[in-house]
């Protein structure tokens, strides 16, 4: 699964390790944060500042600090619907929705996209 974000006016893209990235813009948009427990993580996560959260899928490597994240930050978390399904019983914020589907958080639309991944 791939988030496409559309909207954002003067974006910055920051890459933060491995798969995540923090895109500010309108919005401040969190892509599958793993850093805790990764030496090539360029902040911590009490350091990142958020709106919206992406989960691309649910390998420990793409999930990572998302939890933690929103719920210091009180940002949502927008995912494929069963990972949705598992985040809403952690007691975040989330928002599920599936291929080809487009959902508005705050000034941000987000587009699911296929990407192919193992056991994804």
């Amino acid at each position: 699964m791939g988030h496409g974000v559309h909207g954002m006016v003067g974006m910055k893209i920051k890459w933060l390790s491995h798969s995540a990235f923090l895109i500010e813009g309108r919005d401040k948009v969190l892509v599958d944060p793993f850093l805790t427990g990764n030496p090539k993580a360029v902040m911590k996560p009490e350091e990142i500042d958020c709106d919206i959260i992406c989960v691309t899928h649910g390998h420990g490597d793409h999930l990572g600090d998302a939890v933690p994240i929103a719920r210091r930050t009180g940002a949502e978390i927008v995912s494929i619907v069963e990972m949705s399904s598992y985040l809403e019983r952690c007691e975040v914020k989330s928002i599920g929705f599936n291929l080809g589907g487009t959902v508005k958080v705050r000034d941000t639309s987000i587009t699911m996209v296929p990407a192919f991944h193992s056991s994804s």
